[in-house]
């Protein structure tokens, strides 16, 4: 759990969605982390790491709670890049895209209507399986696509010029953001997106994100139709 007692909220920090460069700009404004690691004591983000747990403590179940997200085609990928790429793989790589699909195929599984994780992997279930937000009661999102206008926007972020510098410096600088060899639109098949789609469908309702954004093709009215209506054989 994450917290600033000051400012009164919680921030949720789910895996590979900006959260490291969330934490930094974050670490001005007071908050703790509060991890096993630590042995759930609360520790001042300048002195240690932020946690990725969304259980909330009862004496903070009346803060303000603050939320990373990021379109979810997008953290798949990156979540996959993370586990398995020691360096980055350039476009070049033919065969990238098939192994990337190959994976979602091992991890996400269909049967009929209903989709769940396999149980492979129990990193992947770490990451993905806390994460679906179907209940999570949340005050503020801030969004990986959108990160530095979502964060400005929070009530206790200064309001200030040197601040928006601050905040602006860190985000250029940050080569988490910046330094991309490959878009999660270039790895996708219509099955592995699909897959995606059903497991985190609530993220897709919820935050607005585009069923069909996993594609730079222009998909027809019918395609959109199948895509989103039929099951997977």
């Amino acid at each position: 759990m994450n917290v600033s007692i000051e400012n009164q909220v919680v921030w949720l920090a789910p895996p590979r969605t900006g959260s490291s460069i969330t934490k930094k700009i974050f670490e001005h404004y007071n908050f703790f982390s509060s991890t096993k690691k630590n042995n759930y004591k609360l520790v001042d983000f300048r002195k240690g790491v932020h946690s990725r747990e969304k259980n909330i403590g009862e004496e903070f179940s009346h803060f303000k709670i603050i939320s990373n997200i990021r379109n979810p085609y997008d953290r798949v990928f990156a979540c996959y890049q993370n586990f398995y790429l020691e360096k980055p793989i350039l476009k070049n790589n033919r065969n990238f895209g098939r192994r990337f699909t190959k994976w979602v195929s091992e991890n996400f599984w269909s049967q009929g209507s209903h989709f769940f994780l396999s149980t492979r992997y129990d990193d992947v279930n770490n990451f993905f399986q806390n994460w679906t937000f179907e209940t999570e009661d949340v005050d503020f999102y801030v969004r990986m696509e959108h990160l530095e206008s979502d964060i400005l926007k929070l009530p206790f972020i200064l309001k200030t010029d040197e601040e928006n510098t601050r905040i602006s410096q860190l985000l250029e600088d940050n080569r988490y953001i910046n330094e991309r060899h490959y878009s999660f639109q270039d790895v996708y098949d219509v099955k592995s997106a699909k897959l995606v789609y059903e497991f985190f469908k609530p993220c897709f309702y919820k935050f607005g994100y585009d069923p069909f954004s996993f594609t730079r093709n222009v998909l027809s009215d019918e395609e959109k139709i199948t895509f989103i209506h039929d099951t997977l054989d």
